[in-house]
């Protein structure tokens, strides 16, 4: 379009320059006509001009040759016609009639002159006859005629010259006297003979009445010459003008044309997904927004090359063509395909493919848009994932509440039967292993409760350098000298609330897998700082609210996880070690912890180049607690501890029967009294229709209708 408007630019560039050398020529054609008519005018005046003299002598020759043929004529001698003194040598010049009446012999001259002399004053023409030898001087040549009659002598046929004369405009003109027979009657005695050039015949005929009509003639064709050049001017004008407009109306329509396809481009340019039309016989590209160019150091030729990377069409097999659908169909066509960006990145996009038809009717071309589904699908695996580690927190939370129930009592049981054994009972070596069993099963159970974030937490407010600073040391021990631990704590960010302990068993648990990943040594990255998730983090991360956050970081240079194995490694019992080097619970616990603290985990692994577990934790608004330090459990004092008699009344809840039983076989040797319920509602009955005080309140956390922190608050009141 650009060019075309150019191209017209230039057309209304030359069109201009056309206009001024065809108004030139133009001129030109017609000031040539104009000097060319005039300067025929002036030929056609004189040419008439010397006609008419022409005429004149061929009427005086004629006359003449009259008078010539006769010998003269013979008239009464008066004073209008007086003897000839210039015939003398005539004999018969004078005669008398028998009745006595004079005559005079009036030769062709005397007969010619006599009759100009009266025609002159009525045409204003002047004839004579003159020669440069001159029987009667009045007939001498004046300069003109004398310069005329020699020119006649040396064979000119006429001469004719505008001059003035008289002081007017006149044309002169001489034809040559030819001496004939009759002729020498008057002039033999000159020496002229028959043939000879005697003098010549002078006609000068006044120009006026023929310049008058010049004039007019004149006057006629400038005008008329001035109304062709402006008829002319017009008909230029008026072609031109009606090209200009053409060409401006056409600019106009390309320009309006431009802005709506200018328009339309800024439309389609706005579309974040690639939005593109495709030649269905060709697959080549016929126009792409930017979105489709994006990743294109230049564009592609071919739908197969821009968005499959291949040099051929697609042949259907992995996934349907959508040109040869819509083709098929003749209607919109909606499928899901894998793109790939120029560095072979796969990108899932759904395709929105709409026919474009010819005036028959057939498909020519084909409008895709690409919506990228990548995110979407990531989202969703993402979901898929958190649902399923959702049902699996559930069943193992389940499991391990109860199975945890069970391991109480056995445990219970354990320690009331090596309280009563004698130490050196056979018995008591088997009750002991059978204590070492089950509490290997319950710090089993304790890890699923934390994946299933069932676990009762300690919250606090913390800072989390105080947590990851209190655990180096310790972490130094475990991960031994062939790898170096690395801190890069901020040097200051936001306080969480959490439980520091879990806090610190996520760091460790965390440390362990990061060491075994490095058999051969290498380095461990504990970085902390504030950052802020964002409304885009959020919309491609599940789960995720926006806001201030704060990260813990654990890297480390190990092996990596293999893409496939990233996807199930926060599931239960999943591991990816050798069998008895681990449970499969480490992930599944840390999981759950960073779950139950409301805060986010997302593993970044590379097979070969390492693994980073990112941790957010969202930020409070409450100080941090005076006293953050950790205190270790092997820092506690361990207090002398004697069983003591009591006469309390206990009130006992548990949905787990074995439970309540271990607990009243537990306290009632010890003298308390113990009153038992199955669940809320029943401690609920029992505490209302007790009649004493109850003191204590002994209850499970989980239970189908209420928990125990809501049923000690309604027996509190």
């Amino acid at each position: 379009m650009t060019n075309n408007n150019d191209n017209n630019r230039k057309s209304l560039r030359l069109l201009n320059q056309y206009t001024i050398i065809v108004v030139l020529i133009w001129i030109l054609i017609v000031l040539a006509s104009l000097f060319w008519n005039l300067y025929r005018t002036r030929r056609w005046t004189k040419d008439i001009a010397v006609h008419v003299a022409r005429a004149y002598f061929e009427k005086d020759m004629a006359f003449r040759r009259w008078g010539a043929s006769h010998g003269g004529v013979y008239a009464p001698v008066s004073d209008w016609s007086p003897p000839n003194p210039y015939l003398k040598h005539i004999p018969e010049r004078d005669i008398t009639t028998p009745s006595g009446k004079k005559l005079t012999l009036i030769n062709p001259a005397y007969m010619f002159r006599q009759m100009l002399t009266e025609f002159a004053p009525r045409t204003g023409v002047v004839e004579r006859i003159t020669s440069l030898k001159v029987l009667n001087p009045d007939n001498a040549p004046d300069d003109w005629e004398k310069e005329a009659l020699q020119r006649l002598e040396k064979g000119d046929r006429e001469v004719a010259t505008f001059t003035e004369f008289k002081g007017k405009p006149y044309i002169r003109f001489m034809r040559p006297f030819i001496t004939e027979k009759p002729c020498l009657k008057c002039h033999a005695f000159q020496g002229y003979m028959e043939g000879d050039i005697r003098g010549g015949l002078s006609i000068s005929l006044p120009m006026e009445p023929y310049l008058a009509i010049e004039a007019d003639t004149r006057r006629t064709t400038v005008l008329s010459h001035l109304l062709i050049l402006a008829f002319g001017l017009f008909g230029i004008g008026f072609g031109s003008s009606r090209i200009r407009k053409h060409l401006l109306r056409q600019m106009e329509m390309e320009d309006e044309i431009k802005q709506q396809n200018k328009f339309i481009t800024t439309i389609i340019n706005s579309l974040s997904h690639p939005f593109y039309v495709i030649d269905v016989n060709t697959y080549e590209i016929v126009m792409a927004n930017t979105a489709t160019l994006a990743e294109e150091e230049a564009p592609s030729q071919t739908c197969y090359s821009l968005t499959h990377r291949r040099n051929r069409p697609c042949d259907g097999v992995e996934h349907p063509c959508p040109i040869e659908e819509v083709k098929k169909q003749k209607r919109m066509y909606t499928v899901e395909h894998i793109h790939y960006f120029k560095d072979g990145t796969p990108r899932f996009v759904q395709l929105f493919c709409y026919p474009v038809f010819d005036h028959k009717g057939e498909v020519v071309q084909v409008i895709e848009y690409a919506v990228d589904i990548t995110e979407q699908r990531k989202l969703e695996a993402q979901l898929q994932q958190s649902q399923r580690l959702e049902c699996i927190g559930m069943l193992a939370g389940g499991i391990a509440h109860d199975f945890n129930n069970l391991l109480t009592a056995i445990l219970g049981y354990c320690e009331i039967a090596l309280t009563d054994l004698p130490p050196k009972h056979p018995v008591r070596e088997y009750i002991q292993m059978i204590q070492y069993t089950g509490e290997r099963a319950s710090h089993l159970t304790r890890q699923l409760l934390a994946f299933s974030r069932k676990q009762d937490l300690q919250m606090k407010t913390v800072k989390i350098n105080s947590i990851v600073e209190g655990i180096a040391n310790i972490l130094r021990r475990i991960l031994g000298e062939n790898i170096q631990l690395e801190l890069r704590t901020a040097s200051e960010t936001g306080v969480i609330k959490a439980d520091p302990g879990q806090i610190e068993q996520v760091i460790m648990n965390l440390a362990i897998n990061a060491r075994d990943a490095m058999p051969e040594g290498g380095k461990l990255i504990i970085e902390t700082s504030d950052v802020f998730l964002d409304e885009e983090y959020a919309r491609t991360h599940e789960g995720v609210s926006p806001g201030p956050y704060v990260m813990l970081a654990v890297s480390d240079t190990g092996e990596g996880i293999p893409p496939e194995m990233q996807k199930r490694i926060f599931e239960p019992f999943f591991t990816t070690k050798a069998k008895g080097k681990g449970t499969g619970l480490g992930l599944a616990t840390v999981f759950g912890i960073i779950k139950q603290h409301n805060g986010h985990i997302w593993v970044y692994s590379e097979s070969g180049r390492g693994t980073t577990f990112k941790v957010y934790i969202p930020v409070t608004k409450e100080s941090a607690t005076a006293k953050q330090a950790i205190e270790k459990s092997d820092d506690i004092k361990k207090e002398d501890f004697s069983p003591r008699q009591g006469t309390e009344t206990i009130l006992v809840v548990d949905d787990e029967p074995v439970v309540v039983s271990l607990l009243r076989d537990s306290l009632e040797p010890l003298g308390y009294r113990i009153l038992e319920a199955s669940c809320a509602e029943e401690a609920i009955q029992i505490s209302d229709e007790f009649e004493g005080r109850i003191d204590l309140l002994l209850t499970d956390i989980v239970m189908p209708d209420k928990n125990g922190k809501e049923l000690a608050e309604i027996i509190k009141t």
